[in-house]
């Protein structure tokens, strides 16, 4: 018998079964027939750490965390995805004028950092108006992200003053 024969076979089968009812068929002809893999809304964790058991996409909402009590304008949608444990977020963020010599905290990450030194994550800026280069750094076990300048020393609020900056971070979850 020809392949051909052999998948149309299959898919026939696969329709049968969606009409019946069956969800692992619907999930499987998605997958294979129509290029998609559909995770539920609410997690289905897997205790195999080699099953992709989780993705999701949305928008999280940056917030000054500093303790100065910045309002940040949001320039655009900040975004992010989630791929099993890792996470990928961008934002674009206008600062507002301020003198403020706090240390720059971005608060209201969609997931929480993983509390693990030397493997959390980091970023990337690719815009940013100030005169040295910013290291993106999402904070252990927090929902934030520090900027730091070359060397180690954090950003200060001032030092973002009307700046617009546009980044991107990646991150393990907790």
């Amino acid at each position: 018998m020809s392949l051909e024969k052999e998948l149309v076979k299959i898919y026939k089968r696969i329709e049968d079964e969606k009409r019946l009812g069956d969800k692992r068929a619907e999930q499987f002809y998605n997958l294979i027939f129509g290029g998609q893999l559909k995770f539920p809304a609410t997690q289905n964790p897997s205790a195999d750490p080699n099953t992709l058991d989780d993705y999701e996409e949305g928008t999280w909402t940056p917030i000054d965390a500093s303790g100065a009590g910045l309002n940040l304008v949001i320039d655009g949608q900040s975004i992010y995805t989630k791929i099993g444990n890792m996470v990928w977020a961008s934002c674009r963020i206008v600062f507002p004028t301020t003198a403020d010599g706090s240390a720059i905290h971005i608060g209201g990450l969609p997931f929480t950092v993983a509390n693990n030194l030397g493997n959390c994550g980091g970023g990337m800026v690719t815009l940013c108006y100030v005169t040295t280069a910013v290291t993106v750094y999402p904070v252990q076990n927090s929902v934030g992200i520090y900027f730091y300048k070359l060397g180690g020393a954090r950003y200060t609020n001032a030092e973002f003053s009307e700046k617009l900056i546009i980044f991107s971070v990646q991150y393990q979850v907790a």
